[in-house]
């Protein structure tokens, strides 16, 4: 609903939908209004990102789609809130307004830290792996917010870097947790049962499902050699 009222509002003083049209548009509007819209398209598209306390429907999504939908889900889908943070908010009106840098930084820590906690303590398999989505969902927001403020800083240099980290971060966990959807997917149906307890001993029936689910793990856990280290190597040196 933000996204869209942001959206036609932007498209009715631009005249059309075209990216070109609507930073035009972007910028001819007064400082305040800028600002307001950057607001709106930012909390909009961190829903779908699943930002902390906007979160809420993913933990809950997620695990009940069937394998194939759940990793499409975690895997892209909540990309597109990040893209359309990045697009709308800092791309069209040429920079992010006042404090979106800070704002995003604490809000991708506390989302980070919350995804954590609670996947920590989920029995159920594929809520856990819902959760794991919500802590790297707050690792992108944080090297977006990161970014803008070395931007802000007037370090093009770093914020390229933090940028980077957020693309290669993006790429890498799409890749693993559409892995191990797909593998603890199998693993349950095998089972009958989502609950953790209940996949002990499947490895000597399902190698080959144990085998994927431990390598995309292991790379989520942003270990060297595997899919999420680089980014999270890359956020740190930012």
């Amino acid at each position: 609903g933000l996204v869209a009222l942001a959206l036609l509002t932007l498209s009715a003083r631009a005249g059309g939908f075209t990216f070109e049209t609507l930073a035009v548009a972007f910028a001819h509007q007064p400082p305040a209004e800028m600002a307001r819209l950057a607001w709106l398209f930012t909390v909009g598209f961190a829903v779908k990102l699943g930002v902390v306390p906007l979160h809420v429907w993913l933990p809950l999504a997620h695990p009940e789609a069937p394998p194939s939908t759940s990793a499409m889900l975690s895997g892209a889908m909540v990309k597109l809130g990040l893209y359309g943070m990045l697009r709308f908010a800092w791309q069209l009106p040429g920079s992010p307004p006042a404090h979106w840098g800070t704002v995003l930084l604490l809000a991708g820590i506390v989302t980070a830290l919350t995804g954590a906690l609670y996947a920590t303590v989920e029995s159920d398999a594929k809520r856990l792996l819902a959760w794991s989505t919500v802590k790297h969902a707050g690792l992108l927001t944080l090297s977006t917010g990161l970014a803008a403020l070395l931007a802000a800083a007037k370090r093009p240099d770093l914020a390229g870097l933090a940028l980077a980290a957020v693309f290669v971060h993006a790429l890498g966990h799409g890749l693993a947790k559409s892995a191990a959807f797909l593998a603890i997917g199998e693993a349950v149906h095998a089972a009958g049962s989502r609950s953790l307890e209940s996949l002990g001993g499947l490895a000597l029936r399902m190698p080959g499902v144990s085998l994927a689910a431990l390598l995309s793990v292991l790379a989520l856990s942003g270990l060297p050699l595997f899919s999420c280290f680089a980014g999270e190597w890359l956020t740190y040196q930012a």
